[in-house]
């Protein structure tokens, strides 16, 4: 006797899913119309965000490159500007101006005097 198993006579189904086309109804369409839509405007919106990011990383770092520049200059050159007190003398024989550190007594500035210059000297004479 053989004891050989009989195949079953129903046949089990199963679901099984496939990713497959379908043709979107009339509201599915509008509704991934308006998604669309709302995407663009976040997408325009995120690279208006960007720019601006950048242009004010780009401005900082165009003021830190002006920094380091100055510095650079100031340490190469071992001197920096600033604003010195000086005196002002009137050579009235001479007709000019000089200009003298009151730090070192350094002539920094020699100008012609003016004819505004002379005429306060003519009014203050008188």
């Amino acid at each position: 006797m053989s004891s050989k198993k009989k195949a079953p006579d129903v046949t089990k189904i199963k679901i099984d899913q496939q990713n497959l086309p379908c043709i979107l109804t009339e509201e599915e369409f509008r509704d991934r119309s308006k998604a669309l839509g709302q995407e663009l405007q976040n997408r325009d919106g995120l690279e208006a965000e960007k720019k601006a990011y950048t242009s004010q990383i780009a401005a900082k770092i165009n003021e830190s490159t002006a920094i380091i520049s100055g510095l650079q200059a100031r340490i190469n050159t071992g001197r920096e500007y600033r604003m010195v007190d000086c005196q002002v003398q009137i050579d009235w024989i001479k007709k000019e101006k000089q200009w003298v550190r009151i730090d070192t007594g350094e002539v920094v500035r020699t100008d012609v005097i003016s004819d505004e210059d002379l005429q306060t000297r003519e009014e203050l004479d008188e």
